[in-house]
């Protein structure tokens, strides 16, 4: 069976970087451009991963894992947060919601399918 992950990132480029390297690694890929779209993309196509970044417009990343995390249906699906900030409160907060990894970028792509298996074994 081939995992999914949903990969949310207002930055095209990093989800395209993601997508590549997570397929070569033998997953399916799902893209979403913000937190609204990645909400609905989780409910509807239900990933195995969810790997957000933070910041992002009209819904953060951690407003994005509160709202899967309030429903029975996106409950059980792991996260992990993409950063490029370096403030402390972030990683605190990631932590709080239950964030499997937090992956600061720039990330190379042996950490980003490390995340992505160690999540999903």
């Amino acid at each position: 069976m081939v995992r999914r992950v949903l990969v949310v990132d207002d930055d095209e480029a990093i989800r395209m970087i993601c997508a590549i390297n997570l397929e070569a690694a033998g997953f399916s890929v799902l893209e979403a451009s913000d937190g609204y779209e990645g909400l609905e993309r989780a409910r509807s196509e239900r990933p195995d991963l969810v790997l957000t970044d933070v910041v992002m417009p009209r819904l953060d990343g951690f407003g994005l894992v509160e709202a899967l995390q309030s429903s029975e249906l996106t409950r059980g699906i792991p996260v992990a947060f993409m950063t490029g900030r370096a403030e402390k409160s972030y990683e605190t907060r990631a932590r709080e919601l239950g964030a499997l990894a937090i992956l600061r970028k720039p990330f190379t792509p042996e950490t980003l399918t490390s995340v992505a298996l160690r999540a999903l074994s």
